[in-house]
């Protein structure tokens, strides 16, 4: 998964596994899928996932504080990023 990540970017993991890496670095131990789907399966889509309250993420099996607090981080760099291209629309070129 590292490797297509690293290789393709994002567009090349499925939303899942995406959200199995992220959960990754958040998670002490054990397999991130059954929470990345669970996940998915509540919300709907990556970007409902990254937008949900903290409190609603916490309430899937298997996400802790630790884990909505990764996601949500990950929400906000992307909401900085967001904000800086349609700020600055000529800095996308250079992404």
């Amino acid at each position: 998964m590292r490797e297509r990540l690293l290789t393709g970017g994002a567009e090349a993991l499925a939303d899942y596994e995406v959200l199995e890496y992220l959960l990754y670095a958040a998670m002490r131990q054990g397999d991130t899928k059954p929470a990345a789907k669970a996940l998915l399966n509540r919300f709907g889509t990556l970007s409902a996932v990254l937008n949900a309250d903290p409190a609603a993420l916490q309430q899937v099996d298997g996400i802790g504080e630790t884990s909505a607090a990764a996601l949500k981080s990950v929400a906000g760099a992307a909401t900085a990023t967001a904000t800086m291209l349609t700020a600055a629309p000529n800095l996308a070129k250079f992404m």
